[in-house]
């Protein structure tokens, strides 16, 4: 099944001026839509709308990215499972390490519970490295 037939043309989910995915709740895991704010980083830039341009000529459904990222997964000679979800993860923990707030965390990834936000931050330790950069020397 390919989204546009069902969901709409996804390229109408960007919005270019405010830089952000919509994902409306009919489209969601769970049925629950998400802004996903995209920012202006310059190869996120570059490669959404060069992803949504392929909505017309491959079909674009939950599983098919699944097994595309399985297979680029593969390709790359990744031998650990790779999922959508963990990707996701990683990226989580990436802006946590990069010092994003809880609640910036919670608002980007479309968490409705604070604590899986928190969760990010403390498994990425940048609070605890942020700590002993800052106060760790006071101590020593």
């Amino acid at each position: 099944m390919r989204f546009f037939g069902v969901f709409g043309c996804l390229s109408a989910w960007i919005d270019f001026s405010n830089p952000t995915i919509v994902i409306p709740p009919r489209a969601a895991y769970r049925g629950k839509g998400r802004v996903v704010p995209f920012g202006k980083i310059k190869v996120i830039c570059e490669v959404v709308p060069a992803f949504f341009a392929l909505e017309h000529r491959i079909g674009i459904s939950r599983i098919a990215i699944w097994h595309r990222i399985k297979r680029m997964a593969s390709v790359a000679g990744i031998k650990h499972p790779v999922t959508p979800h963990g990707l996701r993860a990683t990226g989580a923990t990436w802006f946590a390490q990069a010092g994003y707030s809880i609640t910036g965390l919670q608002h980007h990834f479309g968490w409705s519970e604070l604590r899986t936000a928190q969760h990010y931050v403390q498994a990425s330790g940048a609070s605890a490295m942020r700590d002993m950069d800052e106060l760790g020397a006071k101590i020593f």
